[in-house]
């Protein structure tokens, strides 16, 4: 595998893949439109970095993509700039993404008239196979060039299957994502169900994975013990899961019901996410961390969100901070929080700078300053910041500011507020260095 290899796409999926690439020692060329993932998958050896589809088009003679939605897909491939216009004949190109099939049979019309063969090679797996490298693709397209793709195939999952011509990957893939769209809601029912009775749902959980019986699946394995651990850390969103179920021939009172239940998952996981971390009882575990690193890894889960809603962040961050003591997860928890309660202080769009360095005045401590440019807050608003459901959103639960609070001060934390109605809001949080007893 001595030629380079193209990667466009480096998120929750894309990421991680192109790590396992490079690992592999696979000389890699890469974009992706978010510098903060960019820049973190060039930190891998043998990564290059460039400033466009088509500047890793012209450089490579494989090259995978691992995108969001339709709409991305068809610029990223046919776009002034894209890689149509770079690649060279004889490029394969290769689609993680899952999209309809009509993207994919556009995107191999319009990259054949340059010499260039489309593959789509959509996945089943979510983010943690993505960083195992045991996902398992699904290849539609030129059976004849599955034999150049399959060594880095080989690399990022576990298993491949070719399954016909062109768009015949995605189709596989959007039947098996409406078909999970529906275990995972009768999950979610029957675990509900099961605490709404009374019952253990740990017992419950141990039930159904030992019993032998009929309701024992891959999402309930995989899931279910994650949720009664506390861990709602995504794998994948449920946004992206409407996508794949909107893009099959369905009529449309079903989809407008499908828009209904999307949003009353966004409110009931900000609720539980809530009551499960203000009720967190077992201690913090802390340890040595790179503040940095937290920023840069919570504007990988959320930057393009961010950026969707017309926000635009700044960073200033101190690359010369040393470390500090305290628990990562935790800590970009709070930062989610802080991001996405100034995104909604924002509706029409606005800015966020982001902010790390040593305190000017206390030795042994650093800051991290979030600034937003919403809408702010009056006096009273700032006097009940902390208190546990106390929200000025008609969609909030109240809990988020209350668990970021509670997260600080585990860290020996404080925290200055300063808003002013009309010019947004400054959290300053100060942390000390050292570990706090």
């Amino acid at each position: 595998m001595p030629d380079s290899v193209g990667f466009i796409g480096l998120g929750t999926m894309g990421g991680p893949m192109a790590a396992n690439l490079a690992k592999a020692g696979v000389p890699l060329v890469v974009y992706d439109a978010s510098p903060t993932a960019a820049a973190a998958a060039g930190k891998h050896a043998g990564v290059r970095v460039v400033g466009s589809p088509g500047e890793v088009a012209a450089h490579v003679s494989v090259l995978f993509t691992c995108l969001p939605n339709d709409a991305i897909v068809r610029a990223v491939y046919l776009a002034p700039g894209g890689i149509a216009a770079g690649g060279r004949p004889g490029l394969i190109t290769c689609d993680c993404s899952t999209v309809s099939p009509e993207a994919t049979l556009e995107v191999a019309a319009g990259v054949k008239a340059r010499g260039i063969v489309h593959m789509d090679t959509p996945m089943l797996g979510s983010q943690p196979q993505a960083v195992s490298g045991e996902i398992f693709f699904i290849v539609g397209g030129e059976r004849s060039k599955l034999e150049a793709i399959k060594p880095y195939l080989d690399i990022m999952g576990r298993l491949h299957m070719y399954v016909g011509l062109s768009a015949s990957g995605n189709r596989m893939k959007l039947a098996h994502n409406g078909l999970a769209a529906v275990i995972s809601v009768a999950v979610a029912e029957a675990l509900a169900a099961c605490v709404q009775s009374g019952a253990d749902p740990n017992v419950f959980y141990e039930v159904v994975r030992n019993g032998g019986g009929m309701a024992f699946g891959t999402y309930f394995d995989r899931r279910v013990k994650r949720m009664l651990d506390g861990d709602f850390s995504p794998t994948f969103a449920a946004e992206l899961m409407l996508k794949d179920v909107e893009s099959q021939p369905l009529p449309t009172a079903v989809v407008d019901d499908l828009h209904v239940l999307y949003r009353n998952i966004q409110r009931i996981t900000r609720i539980a996410t809530g009551l499960l971390s203000f009720a967190r009882q077992s201690p913090i575990e802390p340890g040595p961390l790179d503040l940095n690193v937290v920023v840069e890894e919570t504007l990988l889960l959320v930057g393009r969100q961010l950026a969707n809603d017309g926000i635009q962040v700044n960073l200033a961050l101190e690359r010369a901070l040393g470390p500090m003591w305290g628990h990562g997860d935790a800590l970009q928890q709070v930062l989610i929080n802080l991001l996405l309660n100034a995104r909604d202080a924002m509706p029409g769009g606005g800015q966020i700078r982001i902010e790390t360095g040593p305190h000017p005045d206390r030795s042994g401590w650093m800051r991290l300053v979030v600034a937003d440019t919403g809408d702010g807050m009056g006096p009273e608003g700032l006097a009940k910041l902390w208190e546990p459901f106390y929200t000025t959103k008609a969609s909030g639960t109240g809990l988020g500011l209350s668990v970021s609070y509670k997260i600080i001060r585990e860290h020996g934390g404080i925290v200055d507020v300063l808003s002013v109605p009309g010019h947004g809001t400054t959290f300053d949080i100060q942390f000390p260095l050292h570990k706090h007893a």
